[in-house]
């Protein structure tokens, strides 16, 4: 389940392509330069939201930004904070795996103890309700 196409979502590497084949072509263009002839990529990096064009672009820099912690505003702000709700919920993914990991080789172990406790002989007697 954790590793089918719905859980995992779309791979990263092509949004990062589709990413610089934006930044090459669109981004820079004077075409779609505001009145006060701010660039596209500014526009976008800075979270304006008054965008009508690359708004694709525009959330994945604020989820990228949500992920990492940094700040909403002018775009320039790129000093980690010392919270990264991302990388905490990564750390909490990983010990949660790690302590069902745990579980399950706790019950193996126990099990294999349990089989060494079982008495062992050539043939089995019966006696008393009870097996020799």
């Amino acid at each position: 389940i954790l590793l089918s196409d719905g859980f995992m979502g779309e791979d990263f590497s092509e949004e990062k392509e589709n990413a610089e084949i934006w930044r090459t072509s669109v981004a820079h263009d004077y075409k779609y330069m505001d009145l006060a002839q701010t660039s596209l990529v500014t526009r976008v990096c800075s979270g304006d939201g008054s965008l009508i064009l690359s708004t694709v672009q525009a959330t994945l820099v604020r989820q990228i930004n949500s992920y990492l912690g940094f700040p909403t505003g002018d775009g320039t702000n790129f000093e980690l904070p010392t919270f990264q709700p991302g990388l905490l919920l990564c750390v909490l993914c990983i010990l949660l795996w790690s302590l069902c990991v745990y579980k399950e080789f706790r019950g193996i172990s126990l099990s294999l103890a349990a089989a060494f406790q079982i008495p062992r002989a050539k043939k089995t007697v019966f006696k008393e309700g009870t097996f020799y």
